[in-house]
């Protein structure tokens, strides 16, 4: 209340002198917390807190209560909870009552933590199928972060990301759990497979060495659920019943491999390689005594016409052996004619109704013969030769 101050002397009563006093009584605010202390690690909380105010004072049965965080505008309590949020802050009150009379600030610091920290596999992936007992787990957390597997310790770099290696039997499953500075947990399954066996692989055409004359030839085969296929290094599509077709362009003459593979999710690779001999058709339209041919519909001029001979039909040796690639010598001492393509040698004598085809003794139909000049051969000898 108000008071008047009196001084005086104790043998006179002569007044000396006064004062008036105002005592001034604080209101008092009082702070509850729920939950009542930090309930993570180092003094955080991983459960939002709930702040709530009461005040007193002996003047006012209503005094106002006021707030902030850190630096911020005071706000007026209206008597609900209020929450404090994510990070290290300063929470500031007081009471004012009904003549303005302000309590001295007061001050609680808080440390908020309720997001559990993040946690990625990075390789390999869930449920992955593995063909090696070495498994090598990559990963990423935040930063701080600890991370355990198995419930043992791993070690996380500066950057958040981390290495283990062990070894898998089987079907196995790790339990990864990160943990931050508060204590907030994430956990990760991780499931892998093992499997070191190569898939089945088939290959039903061609067949090995196989004699094609299209350039063209079609793969096929079957393999197993999941495989991938290839063939000389192209994928071929897998159907659902797991057969496939590919088809393969061959560039040379002769003998050439189709390898087709099969790659299985683990990895595991099973090679067939199958060799074909490529020999090209080649198609000649001749008509006896006519100097033109057709070779694949493209007319050509002849050395010397076509002609029968005791029934038998006689081409010039060089337009035949030419139109079919090979190459062709003469020996003029001993009239020997020498026809090379790819692996097979031919050897022919004029005059002589034998012939040696890679050193084995053939007979012919019809002797060579020399016409103006033009060595001169059985056309169906040398065809099918």
């Amino acid at each position: 209340g108000s008071y008047i101050l009196t001084v005086w002397t104790s043998q006179e009563t002569t007044h000396i002198d006064s004062a008036p006093f105002n005592i001034v009584a604080l209101p008092t605010t009082k702070i509850s917390v729920t939950p009542a202390s930090p309930d993570g690690d180092n003094g955080y909380y991983k459960t939002t807190p709930k702040v709530t105010f009461s005040a007193t004072s002996p003047i006012d049965t209503n005094p106002i209560v006021y707030y902030y965080f850190d630096s911020g505008n005071p706000i007026a309590y209206n008597n609900t909870a209020i929450s404090v949020p994510e990070g290290i802050h300063t929470l500031y009150y007081y009471s004012v009552d009904h003549q303005g009379n302000k309590e001295t600030p007061k001050t609680m610091e808080f440390k908020v933590d309720t997001t559990p920290p993040s946690l990625t596999i990075l390789s390999p992936k869930n449920e992955a199928v593995l063909n090696t007992k070495q498994c090598i787990i990559k990963g990423k957390t935040e930063k701080g972060a600890t991370v355990t597997i198995d419930n043992k310790s791993v070690d996380v770099g500066s950057d958040g990301t981390f290495t283990y290696t062990t070894t898998i039997t089987g079907e196995t499953s790790f339990n990864i759990i990160a943990k931050d500075i508060a204590g907030n947990t994430k956990k990760v399954v991780l499931k892998v497979l093992l499997d070191t066996t190569p898939p089945k692989l088939s290959v039903t055409a061609p067949y090995a060495f196989q004699e094609v004359h299209s350039a063209t030839v079609t793969v096929e085969g079957k393999t197993e659920k999941d495989a991938t296929v290839k063939v000389n290094g192209h994928p071929a599509t897998v159907k659902s019943d797991y057969t496939f077709t590919y088809t393969v362009v061959l560039t040379k003459e002769g003998l050439n491999s189709i390898n087709v593979t099969a790659t299985d999710l683990a990895g595991n690779v099973t090679k067939v390689s199958v060799p074909v001999t490529f020999i090209s058709r080649t198609k000649i339209v001749l008509q006896v005594g006519n100097r033109f041919a057709l070779i694949n519909n493209k007319s050509v001029e002849l050395d010397s016409p076509p002609v029968i001979i005791k029934g038998r039909t006689l081409v010039p040796l060089r337009f035949i052996s030419e139109a079919f690639g090979a190459d062709v010598q003469w020996n003029s001492v001993f009239k020997l004619i020498f026809i090379k393509m790819g692996k097979k040698e031919i050897i022919l004598q004029i005059g002589v109704p034998y012939a040696s085809v890679n050193n084995k003794k053939v007979t012919l139909d019809s002797a060579p013969v020399i016409i103006k000049g033009h060595t001169m051969v059985p056309i169906r000898f040398i065809t099918e030769a």
